[in-house]
């Protein structure tokens, strides 16, 4: 319990694991990602509709809490606002509610609304489609090797990806056409066709997008999932191996977790990880990535690094040898001598 709390202070002080955002993040995320019911709850959200509904002023209170909760805390990940949605889509649900009851929907929340998503489909749409065709003619603009190197993934594409943002357009000029006819039911079409939109491209799109960004490394982590092995990441933050490589959980008779145990204890008079402040737990890394290197292992060590950030010491090692390099990474491997 008091690892738990003093790792939640850290989360709370420090941008833990790189995770840093402007103080706006949050906000934005929520703007943009509940489309269209942050607008539509964003009157409420800031004063009260007078229904005198008590549970409106709860989904009130609850919303600006987490909002302001997760503002202050320096880690800033997507899904820790994930609690605001519903208390958002409840205020979203009496200003609708109310709109169903005669009242208009206001052109400052209309216009923004139309603007906002529609850019956001023709942006998203260009950038497909010249990923689709235009491939040399956006690497021809580039001078990074490292983003050339990504951009030449080879990804199977049907050719009509581009064409799925642009349901978010076509779901925008009917609600701007058709909004004073019958505005629940084009308001109901217009988060269907929002969701359409967003649940083809998790389909379509993100995997592609996914395989270009850390493909290699996920098969790379699947090919050596069978063996007896250490595995760390070095110049860059992830979890991606502890789970596509399937690490085994360390016990007493493993010798990391026995020069783990004496690091903490030679170096830092301590037992345990979660003693150390965010730059005592930055040297120990350091000690077990050079124990890693140049330590006695007793199994297979494998080392993954960005190739666009190379790590020297792992390039000037004697005990390494580079067995794989991709448009993205770099992969080491120590054999057991």
């Amino acid at each position: 319990m008091v690892e738990f709390v003093q790792y939640q202070l850290e989360l709370f002080s420090q941008p833990v694991a790189g995770h840093k955002q402007p103080l706006y993040y949050h906000f934005l995320v929520v703007l943009i990602g509940c489309i269209p019911f942050s607008f539509l709850g964003l009157r409420n959200a800031l004063k009260d509709s007078g229904s005198e509904i008590i549970f409106e002023k709860l989904m009130r209170i609850l919303l600006w809490t987490v909002l302001i909760l997760f503002t202050m805390v320096s880690t800033k990940i997507i899904h820790y606002t994930s609690m605001s949605y519903i208390p958002l889509s409840f205020l979203a649900a009496v200003e609708t509610y109310k709109i169903f009851m005669g009242k208009s929907l206001k052109r400052v929340l209309k216009i923004p609304l139309v603007i906002l998503s529609s850019c956001m489909g023709l942006f998203i749409a260009i950038i497909l489609y010249l990923l689709t065709y235009k491939i040399d003619t956006i690497s021809s603009f580039i001078t990074d090797s490292n983003v050339k190197d990504v951009l030449n993934v080879e990804l199977f594409w049907y050719g009509w990806e581009w064409i799925i943002p642009l349901i978010l357009v076509a779901a925008n000029i009917i609600w701007l056409i058709r909004i004073n006819t019958n505005i629940i039911k084009y308001l109901a079409s217009f988060s269907i066709l929002i969701g359409l939109t967003f649940a083809l491209m998790g389909h379509y799109i993100v995997p592609k997008i996914e395989m270009a960004i850390q493909g290699d490394a996920i098969k790379f982590y699947e090919d050596i999932s069978n063996e007896k092995k250490y595995i760390t990441t070095v110049g860059f933050k992830s979890y991606a191996h502890y789970f596509y490589s399937q690490i085994d959980e360390l016990d007493s008779s493993d010798q990391l977790y026995i020069t783990k145990s004496e690091i903490l204890n030679n170096y830092f008079s301590s037992s345990s990880l979660n003693d150390l402040n965010r730059n005592e737990k930055n040297k120990f890394n350091g000690y077990v990535l050079n124990w890693l290197i140049n330590g006695k292992n007793d199994r297979t060590s494998y080392f993954v690094t960005k190739k666009s950030r190379p790590i020297k010491q792992l390039e000037k090692s004697k005990n390494l040898k580079l067995v794989k390099q991709t448009a993205n990474y770099q992969f080491y491997k120590r054999e057991i001598k």
